[in-house]
């Protein structure tokens, strides 16, 4: 897949890897040369630091630690929060687990190293990983 030349593309760090993200659902896009940041006005998250089990809601960045014994994260109804996002991310280096309780792809998310994370959307029926 070609990306035009004239969409606007951000790129993502993530520890190993820069990867370009395209922008096409961002209305207001704020980035400041040289800074090392992009910011979309319309988007904003729920920040959750967890380190025990929890229920998710629509709109949560749920930073999870493990490092005190697995972790179970429940996410709400997906036929209730259709097109919402949840992002689930297991901070710590245990061998513990940080599972998502509920269908995303049809089965269960089972988070277990350090910086992994699983950013899901609702199409309706049930979670989608994105």
């Amino acid at each position: 897949m070609t990306i035009p030349s004239d969409y606007p593309i951000a790129q993502v760090r993530n520890k190993a890897k820069v990867t370009p993200v395209w922008l096409d659902w961002f209305t207001d896009l704020d980035a400041t040369a040289g800074s090392g940041t992009v910011a979309a006005s319309r988007l904003s998250w729920n920040v959750r630091v967890l380190s025990a089990n929890a229920t998710a809601a629509a709109g949560d960045f749920c930073d999870v630690s493990a490092s005190g014994g697995n972790v179970t994260i429940t996410l709400p109804s997906a036929a209730a929060n259709s097109g919402k996002q949840i992002i689930v991310a297991k901070s710590d280096s245990s061998a513990n687990t940080v599972t998502l309780s509920g269908t995303v792809n049809g089965s269960t998310v089972v988070l277990s190293s350090q910086y992994e994370c699983a950013a899901i959307v609702s199409n309706g029926t049930e979670w989608r990983l994105v």
